[in-house]
């Protein structure tokens, strides 16, 4: 296990969770606990987001917040909450990039809850309000549900659920919104080369190249599928498709990420396959139409007994040099990219539900959400967010032991 010398406790946390913290130091990985600061709103780590140095933590209920926290030498530090400026669920989906931090927010007190995304500006130390996008709204997309949701400088991209009126999901699509003389543009509907109607499962974004998932679709002799966008101007076209390896047995797509040149890609057993298969990550390195695989699949350290219930990789996040992966209800895992593959899991501190439901990587930072937890009295804290700080710079220089 990686061993973390240092630990920061947010000023303010909680004493009943700090005296647990205290309890358990020798055991504790992660070195802060990120709590929320606004009053109102629950399932605070819904929405977690990295970048710029700033880390956007929403909540997934009516009203909500969004806490803004900026890393520095001593960790995480609490900068600001953003509330809402009507009634609608706001903070339920967040993403970061490029200066902007896109906050997505649903009217759910009217028909068809209408969905729509506000993005903020860091101007002179402050994060403004400049603009609301409206998700279309149609008999095709009757919800404008914002599923997942990715931000730059210049490129907004959003999937969308339509819901069924029996509450399934009936179908995904996915837009993008280019900022174009100083606002946000009309939504264009991004469409691969293939008949897929659940296409924006998961979406990873790198400077101009877009990863867009389906794991339900058939495509071709494959089930699931990514396919590789490349943004010229305000146009977005498309590269190439990642699918299972051959023979088709896996079902891919369900969760993706994307840096630089390289794609992981969740791979999980089909329903029929026979015996027990655990969930793997597949990883390639490209840029163009061509991507390549990088060899041996990611494996889980801590096997589940059941792979119906296997929760390894079902969320990633990665830098440059690192990769982060959800795992068992225990902790979560890293590993680097640069070095030796070997799956490194983190513990997180308290006793929680489901650590892992949002990940996010920042340097050689690893946060992981748990929106229903820590486990304690019943309303005692609405989510929480467990930053390990420095641990994927511990995992370098201390190995996999």
């Amino acid at each position: 296990m990686v061993t973390i010398l240092r630990r920061v406790i947010r000023r303010g946390f909680a004493g009943l969770f700090a005296a647990a913290l205290a309890a358990m130091a020798p055991m504790v990985a992660a070195q802060q606990a990120l709590t929320p600061h606004g009053s109102f709103g629950s399932w605070y780590g819904h929405g977690l987001a990295v970048g710029d140095g700033f880390a956007a933590i929403g909540t997934g209920s009516s009203g909500g917040f969004v806490d803004v926290y900026r890393r520095d030498g001593g960790g995480w530090q609490f900068e600001t909450s953003l509330l809402p400026t009507d009634s609608n669920a706001f903070g339920y989906r967040v993403a970061l990039g490029g200066g902007w931090l896109a906050v997505a927010n649903r009217n759910i007190s009217a028909s068809g809850w209408p969905n729509y995304i506000d993005l903020f500006r860091r101007d002179g130390g402050n994060w403004t309000f400049r603009q609301r996008v409206a998700m279309p709204f149609s008999s095709a997309n009757s919800a404008g549900y914002v599923e997942k949701l990715v931000v730059s400088a210049d490129a907004l991209v959003a999937s969308t659920l339509n819901i069924a009126v029996e509450g399934e999901i009936a179908s995904i699509r996915t837009y993008a919104f280019d900022f174009v003389d100083g606002s946000w543009g009309t939504a264009q509907l991004l469409q691969p080369p293939y008949t897929a109607n659940f296409f924006g499962e998961s979406l990873a974004l790198s400077g101009d190249l877009l990863a867009v998932s389906t794991w339900r679709d058939r495509v071709g002799p494959s089930t699931g599928a990514v396919s590789l966008f490349r943004r010229s101007g305000t146009a977005w076209t498309h590269v190439t498709v990642v699918t299972s390896p051959t023979p088709a047995q896996l079902d891919v797509g369900a969760s993706i990420a994307l840096c630089g040149n390289r794609l992981a890609v969740l791979a999980q057993p089909l329903p029929e396959q026979p015996g027990p298969v655990q969930n793997r990550v597949l990883t390639y390195t490209g840029s163009g139409p061509v991507w390549s695989s990088e060899g041996a699949p990611l494996l889980s350290p801590t096997a589940s007994p059941n792979p119906q219930y296997d929760s390894f990789g079902k969320r990633l996040a990665c830098s440059d040099s690192a990769l982060a992966m959800m795992d068992s209800q225990a902790g979560k895992a890293a590993v680097s990219l640069t070095g030796p593959r070997t799956v490194q899991t983190l513990s997180v501190a308290l006793p929680s539900h489901s650590p892992g439901d949002s990940i996010a990587v920042h340097g050689g930072d690893v946060l992981v959400a748990d929106y229903m937890g820590p486990l304690g009295p019943p309303n005692a804290m609405p989510g929480i967010v467990f930053a390990f700080n420095g641990a994927i710079d511990a995992i370098f220089a201390h190995g996999f032991d």
